[in-house]
Formats: structure tokens, sequence, C-alpha cells
């Protein structure tokens, strides 16, 4: 794949001519782990295999890569002041952590 930049956007392009705009991190396109990447399509927040298919429907606001199979996803959250660093946390809105088929899971821990 190839990442494309338009504007501030990122996207990954495939040969084929498929692409998907992806999270923007500080240093470029979110990566590709545990063989996914984010996304936000029609304002949500969704998981996407390296083919840029869905894996996991877009259904929370925010969220976090994958580790070891789990990712904590956000709805209602908002970005709080920056940092020192120009990093934002997350503040208010239910926060909660899905598996890799998007259910969620009953624990935070």
């Amino acid at each position: 794949m190839a990442v494309l930049v338009a504007g501030r956007q990122h996207h990954y392009v495939r040969r084929d001519g498929r692409f998907l705009p992806v999270i923007t991190g500080d240093n470029g396109p979110d990566y590709v782990k545990e063989d996914l990447v984010r996304a936000v399509v029609g304002g949500k927040l969704g998981y996407y295999n390296e083919r840029l298919q869905p894996a996991l429907a877009a259904h929370s606001d925010r969220g976090f890569p994958f580790n070891s199979g789990v990712a904590e996803v956000c709805n209602g959250c908002r970005d709080n002041e920056p940092d020192a660093n120009g990093h934002h946390a997350l503040v208010d809105g239910q926060r909660f952590r899905i598996d890799r088929q998007g259910k969620r899971l009953t624990s935070m821990r």
C-alpha cells in the first residue's frame, strides 16, 4: 500500500485504486496493528483490514488500536486541552473495551 496525503488527511491506497482515509497521528497515518487500521467513515470510527475493507462496523466516536485482541473505544468523548507536546487526552463520554468481533467486554481491566 501507498500513503497519500490530501490536505491534512492521510489515506492508504492500494494498487487497484481502493483507498481509505485513516486516522492521522503525530507522524503520519495510523499504523496497521494486529492486521487492523482505524478510520473514521460517516463520522464513526471503525476498524479495517489490510484490504481496506471493514473488519468491525464503525460504531464508536473514538478508539485505540487493538492490543492482544482488545481495543478501548469511547462514545461521547471529546479532546481535552493539549499538553505541552500537543497531545490531547480524551475526557467525558463512555469508555468500554471490545474484542476482535466487536463484542463489548464487561470489564475495563
